[in-house]
């Protein structure tokens, strides 16, 4: 991703983040297909050395899974999500990175969550973060990925924030497993979800492994 498009998408997300924090930070307790989802992803990940979360937001995944006892870190390349992640998790090590150059060793990590991390990248961005995260993942390393599935992407102009603007992208479930499979995963699972109530856009969740 060029760096002016990031540095728009994380300025984005910082003027947005502690309106963002307060209204999503719970949100699994009504999103009880994403809590099963999760617990899938502790059951193959648990005992077998630490895991991230990449684009935490303010770490409410992180700390779902921190309650199952994971030894969890949250990234986000949003300074202030990360502000926000720490407030409401102190007991969980939060840190500023980036996808595209994650600062992890080579098959360090067992497991990889990273919730709509993609929603706001172009296309030719995904498979760059997708091989970053292959290559921390130690081998048979698990990563569940959800995107906003569609055809036309949406420009949101008052994210959170009058005038803060931001394009989501959607994408073809299909192409983004085509992906996986590239960037050296095997695609293990695969669930489409209608939107629930308050959403606009039907979700995709893929479960992949290090082949």
């Amino acid at each position: 991703m060029d760096k002016k498009r990031q540095n728009l998408i994380t300025g984005a997300y910082d003027r947005a983040a502690p309106v963002y924090a307060e209204k999503f930070f719970y949100e699994l307790y009504d999103k009880p297909l994403d809590r099963k989802l999760y617990d899938m992803f502790y059951e193959r990940t648990v005992n077998r050395g630490p895991v991230l979360e990449i684009g935490c937001g303010p770490g409410e995944i992180a700390n779902y899974l921190a309650m199952k006892n994971l030894p969890v870190t949250g990234i986000d390349i949003s300074e202030q999500m990360i502000a926000a992640a720490r407030t409401l998790n102190s007991r969980i090590p939060f840190e500023t990175g980036d996808v595209f150059a994650l600062r992890f060793a080579d098959q360090s990590i067992a497991g990889i969550v990273a919730p709509y991390l993609i929603v706001n990248f172009r296309e030719d961005d995904v498979l760059p973060a997708l091989r970053q995260m292959h290559r921390v993942l130690a081998p048979a390393g698990v990563l569940l990925i959800s995107f906003h599935t569609g055809e036309k992407d949406l420009v949101v102009h008052d994210f959170f924030v009058p005038g803060n603007t931001l394009t989501f992208s959607l994408f073809d479930p299909d192409r983004i497993a085509n992906y996986l499979v590239e960037a050296g995963f095997t695609v293990t699972d695969h669930l489409i979800r209608r939107p629930y109530q308050g959403e606009v856009t039907t979700r995709a969740y893929i479960f992949a492994q290090k082949a």
